[in-house]
């Protein structure tokens, strides 16, 4: 037996044991679905109070575009929104701009890395400001 917690609609989280027989009707029960041939990737996670709102969906056509940049000191990672990574550091890109010099001092960055990454911000708003790139089907 294995065990896990459901949400129950006025309860709250319920654990729930389940062996491979009874975890369909169950599910079922409790109205949880998962759509034909859904599936998560190998060792992926969904964090602690994760949602999914009511209907979502990733439509045809839907144009996801990320980049990721290998810099000097850290990783850049962008994925179609004005939010950008530098490192463990999560910001808007217009906060980025306005902040690029400081936060690159305090993590040690020399003058010609703090350009470098300055660079780097300036791709990520140029692609987001473009227009043409979406996370989603409109």
């Amino acid at each position: 037996m294995k065990t896990i917690y459901l949400l129950t609609t006025g309860k709250g989280w319920e654990s729930f044991d389940y062996d491979s027989e009874n975890i369909k009707s169950e599910l079922e029960k409790r109205n949880i679905i998962i759509g034909d041939g859904a599936k998560i990737g190998h060792r992926a996670k969904i964090g602690h109070r994760a949602t999914i709102g009511y209907r979502a969906t990733i439509g045809d056509g839907a144009k996801v575009k990320t980049l990721f940049i290998t810099g000097l000191l850290h990783a850049v990672n962008w994925y179609g929104t004005e939010i950008m990574h530098i490192g463990c550091h999560k910001k808007e890109i217009s906060w980025w701009k306005k902040n690029y010099k400081l936060m690159g001092e305090k993590e040690g960055y020399s003058e010609d890395e703090i350009k470098e990454y300055y660079q780097y911000i300036l791709i990520c708003e140029k692609l987001y400001k473009s227009g043409n790139l979406k996370t989603s089907k409109s």
